[in-house]
């Protein structure tokens, strides 16, 4: 679900709906839980970086940097925790 998101969201503004790579789309969901909001916000700053490296696509290893920097702070379920 979180692919076809990005790669809507992507072509709504004037994308081709494959500047991210499968892999990179990926470690987005599993960093963002797949929350919309999140998606977006991982997937604008990880562009920065592509832009900024040169690259035209965003790889795993710009997601990896990306989440490397702490820029996004994890929050957790109290409640998942507590079964575990």
């Amino acid at each position: 679900a979180t692919e076809g998101y990005v790669r809507h969201r992507l072509q709504h503004v004037g994308g081709t709906g494959e500047e991210f790579t499968s892999e990179a789309i990926e470690m987005i969901y599993w960093q963002s839980g797949g929350v919309p909001r999140l998606v977006n916000k991982i997937a604008d700053f990880a562009m920065v970086y592509a832009v900024t490296a040169d690259k035209q696509t965003v790889d795993a290893t710009i997601i990896h940097e990306l989440m490397s920097d702490n820029i996004f702070l994890k929050t957790v379920d109290p409640a998942k925790d507590a079964a575990e």
